[in-house]
């Protein structure tokens, strides 16, 4: 059986008293057997379990471990600083990318070659994706802006600005297509 632990005892080199600490030796003894979009989003939980046991600052070297573990053998990135829902669906994730500090509420979907983070502008604000949000291939979601629950985002979208509840967007860039009732 191949898991997280005997990877990253075998590869890396990490303080002994985190690695070999009971709470991170039950995170990391997991079968490896998943596709690689649901070991991205469960690598991403494993990490912020060991934030919530040890702190940031005490495990940024085996987060930042984990982090390489996640691109390498998924293609998806998932900074552990972000906040994320549940239900969380990447689907054929390859070169999805889910910035730091991003917010990410239940049940949305995303699929390939999305990225969530800022516009590289300085400001380091990042999204907020409201609940039952799809995101379509390729669509890039960047800056501080909201986009409204059961919200449909088409393929290679380039969101600059928020948008209420209930909206289809698309275009580059994104504009308002139309609204839905739930």
């Amino acid at each position: 059986m191949l898991n997280l632990l005997t990877v990253i005892r075998n590869n890396f080199t990490i303080a002994p008293q985190i690695v070999n600490a009971k709470k991170v030796i039950e995170l990391l003894e997991y079968d490896l057997n998943m596709t690689p979009e649901e070991l991205a989003v469960h690598i991403y939980i494993i990490q912020r379990k060991i934030i919530d046991y040890f702190g940031e600052s005490n495990s940024k070297e085996l987060l930042q471990v984990l982090s390489y573990i996640q691109r390498m053998y998924t293609q998806v990135e998932i900074y552990y600083s972000a906040e994320i829902g549940n239900n969380l669906r990447i689907i054929h994730g390859l070169g999805t990318v889910i910035g730091a500090r991003v917010e990410i509420r239940d049940n949305v979907t995303i699929y390939q070659n999305v990225t969530l983070g800022d516009k590289g502008d300085g400001s380091r604000r990042r999204p907020r994706i409201e609940d039952n949000v799809t995101i379509f291939a390729g669509s890039k979601v960047l800056g501080g802006i909201t986009i409204g629950a059961n919200s449909i985002i088409g393929a290679n979208s380039v969101v600059l600005d928020s948008f209420p509840e209930n909206s289809i967007i698309a275009g580059s860039p994104a504009r308002l297509i139309s609204t839905t009732r739930s």
